[in-house]
């Protein structure tokens, strides 16, 4: 029987996105193929039941990283790093999150891993709620790690074009973040006959992410009082997901729906059931969240940042909006006009089909790990 190639995953932010696209990577690939281990940190929102979410022969291996900087707790973490790669003796190191992808590539120097992949999922120095000075070290760090030896996957047009800059084109690899159309779609069938309804007709407006600085939620805040005030009971606002600004988005906007975070089917159900998409944040990787609106052929209404631009084709599967008043006009747009939702959405879904299939994003990665 042929030797399996073993392949280490080693992130930081094992939450969120970054979880799942860590997550459909490696239940995707070929395990038949690939012997595949994760070293993780844990995070506030990582799930406790880790194990539901993978294939039995994946194996799943606590290390502890801090996402702040820290000398002597990075140092600790590279120690036991550098244990892992000696341990294991991978022959693909893929590096997941800014933290894990600068310790990774140093502490793999003393080693004989020649594939070594890296991917960012947003960069930190792009960060708008970290002060410019941090920014400016987070960049210097990141130009520092990559004269490092292996290649830097993005997952964005965008994010490509800031690692050509940042590494140059020769360590550039780009592949963008896929979902799984077969799973949406039968999750969908699977919920179509119970999806919600109201006896007063109303135009659902929804979200899906951390309530954190990075997703925005003051901008969500602003768009919903003010469209509230204009359309009253006729439109709903939700937000799937929780965070540390829950109660502020509650005490603002006591009307919208905070729904915590919820299993994967009742998200891909309310979304399903919704008419609009909105996406508030101010730095992104690629989200899956958009991906996987138009994947269920909901217009999005997104701001024009790194990863949601590349996602969303501005008046084509939805609009694009550089300040508040922004999103007001186009949501508004949408608001009163089911046949213009449904034009957007059907254009959503085609381009999530032509554009971002989980199939070819797992054929890269495989082509990445053994050429």
């Amino acid at each position: 029987m042929e030797q399996k190639i073993k392949v280490l995953h080693l992130v930081e932010s094992f939450a969120g996105g970054v979880f799942f696209v860590i997550q459909q990577i490696c239940n995707n690939i070929d395990l038949n193929k690939f012997e595949v281990s994760i070293a993780y940190s844990y995070r506030p929102e990582t799930p406790d039941n880790l194990e539901d979410y993978f294939d039995p022969r994946i194996h799943l291996i606590p290390l502890e990283m801090v996402r702040h900087i820290s000398l002597y707790r990075d140092l600790k973490s590279g120690i036991e790093i550098y244990k892992l790669l000696k341990q294991i003796k991978p022959d693909v190191l893929h590096l997941a999150s800014s933290k894990a992808g600068v310790l990774g590539r140093v502490f793999a120097l003393p080693t004989k891993i020649n594939r070594i992949f890296y991917s960012p999922h947003g960069y930190s120095f792009l960060m708008e709620n970290t002060l410019p000075a941090k920014r400016k070290i987070y960049y210097g760090t990141e130009k520092l790690a990559s004269l490092l030896p292996g290649k830097i996957i993005a997952c964005s047009e965008t994010e490509a074009q800031y690692t050509r800059k940042l590494a140059g084109t020769q360590k550039t690899v780009l592949i963008n973040n896929g979902i799984d159309l077969d799973e949406i779609d039968r999750i969908n069938r699977a919920n179509s006959s119970s999806t919600e309804s109201d006896t007063v007709q109303k135009i659902h407006i929804i979200t899906v992410g951390r309530v954190e600085p990075q997703k925005g939620p003051e901008t969500f805040i602003h768009v919903a009082q003010n469209l509230k005030k204009k359309h009253g009971d006729n439109i709903h606002f939700t937000w799937v997901g929780d965070g540390v600004l829950r109660s502020k988005l509650q005490n603002h906007c006591p009307d919208v729906e905070i729904t915590g975070w919820l299993e994967r089917t009742e998200v891909i159900r309310k979304v399903s059931a919704a008419d609009i998409y909105i996406q508030t944040s101010k730095w992104e990787g690629l989200p899956l969240t958009i991906l996987e609106a138009m994947a269920l052929s909901k217009p999005v209404v997104a701001t024009n940042i790194i990863g949601n631009k590349d996602a969303v084709s501005h008046g084509f599967t939805g609009y694009l909006c550089n300040h508040e008043s922004a999103f007001i006009t186009e949501l508004d747009k949408l608001i009163l006009s089911a046949e213009l939702r449904k034009k957007l959405g059907r254009a959503g879904r085609k381009r999530a089909e032509e554009n971002f299939s989980l199939q070819e994003m797992i054929k890269k990665i495989t082509d990445c790990y053994t050429t």
